[in-house]
């Protein structure tokens, strides 16, 4: 069996991560696995980089994409893709001659919504995020209530806050069109996604497999906190949260919540808040009265390992979350969690178990999850790693994608109807 797998990134962004880890474990358990991706981070020779025409018409068709969806003003603050136009990677697919493609995320004009249904092989598709069954956004509006997924992309169903072209709509029609009688099996890493792809208006009861994002469990792993500290000249003595992201500074990834959770700490002397990320500024946590490191955007897996195992509690504010992998390595490596509950983020976290779950967007209720998790980590510590070895080591993902593409290749519309 040879899968293809088609994600834009190989080894960045949480889907170009989970996408990776995935082939990995299938090529563990002997499936012929390779990566077709538009940028190309590793030298692994089982990733393919695409054509460089590929590539430029992808960084042509990027700009137009963008400013034809600047005559749309959206209150929802998500990335938004069009996927208007076609990309000539079809030639390079069929050199590689896959029996099965899996698709993970395409955005940035990698494949345009009516190219997928010309692809001439079973289709897996891994919901990374919401836009297989949105219109451009790839997440709900989490601030302003957003069901125009569920309900179909009326005129009448527009937030009343928008204006200019409704490019969600047009684009939701086109994917209505041309997918109307697509033959695809969907997965996705949370069941909270899956059922709101059973009930959106576009797949109408599309069946949705639950197969979680999976990780090395013995490179992420726990290890000796003093001595890793020591290293990393973090205190002893300090009780350290850790907060990271690829963008710390986006709204939906919550940081003003937990600027706000941590201000209401007491005896803030006693922390340190540990941050990794990109577009961070010092401003931001200038008044949240304890002590920080910025560590920076951090790409190896090593660097983050340390702030892991050195940490005390990681802490995941996002508003609105599929499944995240910082969330998945912080378990992995015994560190208890604290996040709102909100997305796929309750079945990665058992409440007072394993981690902590506040109602969604109360940073009292983070705090609180902070302390907790702060006086109860070694109970909630192994717990936190039991879960994700149970379901999330890459036998068990390899395995589960193993079956489905089985059925893929065998015929069986697994994704086609509910039941």
């Amino acid at each position: 069996m040879k899968v293809l797998h088609i994600n834009y990134y190989d080894n960045w962004t949480g889907s170009g991560i989970a996408a990776n880890r995935l082939h990995k474990a299938l090529l563990q358990h002997s499936i012929d696995s390779r990566m077709l991706v538009m940028q190309k981070d590793s030298d692994d020779q089982t990733v393919i980089l695409s054509p460089l025409y590929a590539r430029a018409l992808a960084f042509c068709t990027q700009r137009i994409s963008a400013q034809i969806l600047r005559l749309q003003k959206s209150s929802n603050i998500s990335p938004h893709s069009l996927n208007l136009f076609p990309n000539f990677l079809m030639k390079e697919i069929h050199s590689i001659r896959p029996d099965l493609i899996h698709l993970h995320w395409f955005g940035g004009e990698m494949f345009s919504i009516g190219q997928i249904p010309q692809i001439p092989y079973p289709l897996v598709w891994t919901l990374h995020d919401c836009w297989g069954f949105c219109g451009t956004e790839h997440y709900m509006d989490p601030f302003h209530g957003d069901n125009r997924f569920e309900s179909g992309y009326t005129r009448e169903s527009r937030p009343a806050a928008d204006h200019g072209l409704d490019l969600d709509r047009w684009i939701w029609q086109k994917k209505v069109s041309k997918w109307k009688d697509l033959n695809i099996t969907f997965a996705a890493p949370s069941a909270w996604m899956g059922k709101m792809l059973e009930k959106s208006a576009l797949w109408n009861g599309r069946c949705c497999h639950t197969v979680a994002n999976c990780l090395d469990v013995e490179q992420f792993a726990p290890g000796d906190r003093s001595s890793v500290r020591k290293q990393l000249n973090i205190p002893e003595d300090k009780k350290v949260i850790l907060f990271g992201a690829q963008s710390t500074s986006h709204p939906l990834k919550g940081m003003n919540l937990l600027r706000e959770a941590l201000k209401i700490l007491p005896e803030k002397e006693k922390y340190l808040l540990i941050s990794y990320g990109g577009n961070d500024k010092e401003e931001y946590w200038s008044d949240c009265g304890i002590s920080r490191i910025h560590a920076g955007l951090i790409r190896e897996p090593e660097k983050i390992i340390d702030l892991y195992q050195a940490a005390d509690v990681f802490v995941c504010p996002s508003l609105v979350d599929n499944f995240p992998n910082t969330v998945l390595e912080a378990a992995a490596c015994g560190m208890p969690v604290t996040a709102f509950r909100t997305g796929g983020l309750p079945e990665m976290i058992l409440h007072r178990e394993s981690g902590f779950l506040c109602p969604s967007g109360e940073s009292s209720a983070l705090a609180e999850g902070i302390v907790y998790c702060l006086e109860n980590r070694e109970r909630l510590s192994g717990a936190a790693r039991d879960l994700v070895l149970k379901r999330c080591s890459p036998a068990v993902a390899a395995q589960q994608y193993i079956k489905i593409y089985e059925d893929a290749l065998a015929g069986k519309k697994n994704g086609a109807e509910k039941g």
